[in-house]
């Protein structure tokens, strides 16, 4: 698909981001082969539809884990370097803060991060016992803010 093809879809409105993922984080791909990008890949494909940022596999996925996920922080080094576009990041489940900060300064910059903030508003409310459903909705939206914060301060290196 072209970039024109994009811009038209866009009406040249603005941001352009793009996919290139193949297989499951569970199943590898279809053949066997690793499921990470593979940043020469990663440039072509860049050049070739001109988007504006890439997202790309090096180790997460949306969802909780079974493992602690490893990232391979140079593979997301090469394909920033090859692509010259900003990365972003499938999920931030289970990410340690160190990790973290380590893609962004390795290219990340959009983490794509709900289900530990979902988990948090969960946590606020289970086991308790509202008479009112916004009540228990207020106890979990102010947990999912608090969990937010904290990422922000990680995200922003603060």
């Amino acid at each position: 698909m072209k970039k024109q093809t994009f811009a038209l879809f866009l009406g040249n409105r603005g941001f352009m981001p793009a996919e290139l993922i193949e297989g499951s984080r569970e199943g590898g791909g279809a053949d066997g082969s690793s499921i990470y990008t593979d940043p020469d890949e990663a440039a072509g494909f860049v050049k070739i539809i001109g988007i504006d940022a890439l997202a790309c596999a090096f180790g997460t996925a949306h969802g909780f884990y079974k493992d602690t996920p490893k990232l391979d922080f140079e593979r997301v080094s090469n394909i920033y370097s090859k692509t010259d576009v900003p990365i972003v990041m499938h999920g931030g489940s289970g990410v340690s803060e160190e990790d973290y900060r380590e893609v962004i300064k390795r290219g990340v910059r959009k983490v794509n991060y709900y289900t530990y903030m979902a988990k948090a508003g969960g946590e606020a409310i289970s086991g308790k016992n509202y008479s009112q459903l916004h009540d228990a909705l207020l106890d979990a939206e102010k947990a999912m803010r608090e969990n937010v914060k904290t990422a922000i301060k990680i995200f922003s290196n603060l």
